[in-house]
């Protein structure tokens, strides 16, 4: 009696043990998928964060550079200004060796004249300035927009 009791108890705990290794087997086997998918899902990630890193490392490039350009346009155009100024400086000088009474009318008005073109000119200059500024900012602002948009619409996939 005892031996059967015995050749049963071992059969039933072969059978137990046999389910529990088939269970840990198969929770192993769920694990390592969920890492490879998890893994699969952070390669993923970061694949989008470079991508978007270079574009926002372009956009940056492409307004620093615009900004670099409108500067020298604006520099050499003053230059170019004040070296006009000059010249008619020059010449204003030489006539009012002509007449002195002339010349210092002239002088005077195309002092005038220099002095407001120029503060026109400086008006103008920094008004292209406040704009290309204010397009720089207005797109840098779209492209972080945008990132944290992407930013949120992951975390609301994943």
């Amino acid at each position: 009696f005892m031996a059967k009791r015995t050749e049963e108890h071992e059969l039933v705990v072969a059978k137990k043990t046999e389910e529990y290794e088939t269970a840990v087997s198969e929770h192993e086997a769920a694990m390592t998928k969920s890492t490879e998918e998890h893994q699969a899902a952070v390669s993923q990630l970061m694949v989008k964060h470079n991508m978007m890193t270079e574009e926002h490392n372009v956009t940056v490039t492409q307004m620093t550079e615009e900004h670099s350009a409108a500067m020298t346009k604006m520099t050499e155009e003053h230059e170019a200004t004040v070296i006009k100024m000059a010249e008619e400086y020059t010449v204003a000088i030489a006539n009012m060796e002509e007449s002195a009474t002339n010349a210092t009318k002239e002088h005077n008005d195309l002092l005038t004249k220099i002095v407001e073109e120029h503060k026109t000119m400086v008006r103008e200059m920094n008004e292209e300035h406040k704009t290309v500024v204010s397009k720089m900012a207005q797109d840098h602002e779209t492209t972080r927009q945008r990132s944290a948009a992407r930013r949120r619409l992951r975390k609301t996939i994943y």
